[in-house]
């Protein structure tokens, strides 16, 4: 069976809102702020249902890619832990994805 991961973006000023879908059924979402050449994410949420399955790493790399398209040099924001992850979890994710963990913040230069 495929499944087809879309992300949906809305923007209204410098404000940015991605919803993750796969098919119909919402799967996620993540928000944030343009600030020059930088993307700072406010939130990067995956439905607990649905985490470990490959989907999280595939939106980062989609919403990458978006950023890109509007000459965002740099991705970052605060790097908290929800639900039942825990804060190494985390670390292993965003480090797993080109992330840099530096005092409480993930960044990663995009190329």
């Amino acid at each position: 069976m495929i499944f087809i991961l879309v992300i949906k973006k809305e923007t209204e000023g410098n404000n940015i809102k991605f919803d993750f879908f796969v098919g119909d059924r919402n799967i996620g979402y993540a928000d944030g702020m343009i600030k020059g050449d930088t993307f700072e994410f406010h939130y990067i949420y995956i439905y607990e249902e649905v985490r470990k399955l490959g989907y999280g790493s595939a939106v980062l790399k989609l919403m990458e890619e978006e950023l890109k398209l509007l000459n965002i040099k740099i991705a970052n924001g605060d790097f908290i832990a929800e639900d039942d992850q825990t804060q190494k979890q985390l670390h292993d994710f965003y480090i797993k994805n080109g992330y840099a963990i530096v005092d409480g913040v993930i960044i990663k230069q995009l190329s």
